[in-house]
């Protein structure tokens, strides 16, 4: 397993990919995984969600660090519940 969810720290996994807009998506970061192979460390998994007009769509998977792995994904539940753009004559603040 490469990482699993604790709802007892969810938040401390959780994050915007852009603080200054919500819209961009989110990253979550899923630690406590299976040993990984020979070493100490535990596996782990970020998943970065692009808000997106689309259920599910993989962009990319990548081990950049070993043991910790990263995937980039496009989908409509990276978007926010409530824009937090207003938009007024076709012109957004």
């Amino acid at each position: 397993m490469i990482g699993q969810y604790d709802p007892a720290t969810d938040d401390l996994h959780f994050t915007q990919l852009d603080h200054r807009d919500s819209a961009k998506g989110v990253s979550i970061t899923y630690p406590l995984g299976d040993k990984c192979g020979a070493t100490s460390l535990q596996r782990s998994a970020t998943v970065d969600v692009l808000c997106a007009d689309v259920e599910a769509e993989v962009q990319s998977a990548t081990e950049e660090v070993m043991c910790a792995y990263h995937f980039t994904m496009k989908s409509f539940y990276g978007c926010p519940l409530v824009s937090t753009h207003i938009c007024v004559c076709d012109m957004c603040y």
